[in-house]
């Protein structure tokens, strides 16, 4: 019950997602899948489905993605990937677009024929990143405009990324190469 209660829930899946459709918030991700609290410790995920409040602990993230990296043999630039570009979009909705209630953030990564597939929707304020400006890594701290770098290190690292906005949700999906 994360909008009701406010607190976490993630499930991890036993098994890999299969089939042509993309898995879309709140299906069914694994036969053997749980919930698991914020408190729990993360040792071993097939798939990645989680729901978080802005104000969650982070930690909880960066062990999910650890541990999927883990179990699919991602490289250590796409495990690293994987986690920055989770974090960064995390980070900006926790400081950018969640009102004073917080917002709702829904993950869910999973593995497919040598790609890495991710979805992170929240209910923070619409927001594209992809139309924001390139930033210039060139020029001098004193010269570059503040914030933006999050996004910039996302576009790099993502293989590909797309924006949309579904009702009240911003929907960001990214692939990434799974690298050995």
């Amino acid at each position: 019950m994360c909008a009701a209660g406010r607190s976490s829930k993630c499930s991890f899946a036993a098994e890999e997602w299969t089939g042509t459709s993309e898995p879309t918030v709140g299906q069914d991700c694994g036969a053997q899948g749980g919930h698991r609290s914020s408190s729990e410790r993360v040792t071993r995920v097939d798939a990645i489905d989680l729901s978080l409040m802005t104000a969650d602990d982070p930690g909880l993230l960066a062990e999910a993605a650890a541990a999927f990296s883990d179990v699919h043999g991602l490289g250590p630039r796409a495990a690293m990937s994987l986690t920055l570009i989770l974090e960064e979009v995390m980070t900006n909705v926790s400081h950018h677009g969640a009102g004073p209630e917080g917002a709702i953030v829904n993950v869910r990564v999973r593995q497919q024929g040598g790609i890495v597939w991710g979805e992170i929707r929240d209910s923070g304020k619409a927001f594209d990143p992809l139309t924001r400006p390139p930033v210039d890594v060139t020029a001098s701290l004193e010269e570059r405009e503040v914030g933006g770098l999050g996004i910039h290190l996302v576009k790099t690292l993502a293989r590909t990324l797309a924006y949309r906005r579904e009702g009240a949700e911003n929907v960001l999906t990214f692939t990434l190469e799974r690298e050995p």
